[in-house]
């Protein structure tokens, strides 16, 4: 008699990148996604801190260019002007996020989405 195989989940490959890369000045700067803290918007700029870095990196990009490229289980939009990474909130305070010691607002258009995704009641 042939015993049946045990019944395994389909393996699902890991698309999520390591990296991204932004062009900054004249080169194209790697980025490691994890090392991502936030983001800010600064009309056609957005300055990207990093956890290895004080100094932000500039790039000339919109929000939609850059969530493209970002994993969306990790990345958060909470402001018209900010995406933070999820893994480097500190805290949530009424309509601030904690990274570091950084606040970074929640505007009121993404309140809703962000306290659903952060799973706050």
């Amino acid at each position: 008699m042939v015993e049946p195989k045990a019944l395994q989940a389909p393996q699902i490959p890991d698309t999520t990148p390591a990296f991204i890369f932004v062009k900054s000045e004249y080169e194209n700067i790697k980025i490691d996604v994890a090392d991502i803290r936030y983001m800010q918007g600064l009309k056609d700029y957005i300055k990207i801190y990093t956890q290895h870095s004080d100094k932000a990196i500039l790039t000339l990009s919109s929000f939609k260019e850059l969530l493209d490229k970002l994993p969306q289980q990790n990345f958060l939009r909470t402001h018209r002007s900010f995406i933070v990474n999820i893994n480097a909130i500190r805290a949530v305070q009424k309509s601030k996020i904690v990274i570091d010691e950084i606040r970074i607002p929640i505007g009121d258009t993404y309140k809703d989405e962000v306290f659903k995704k952060l799973n706050i009641s």
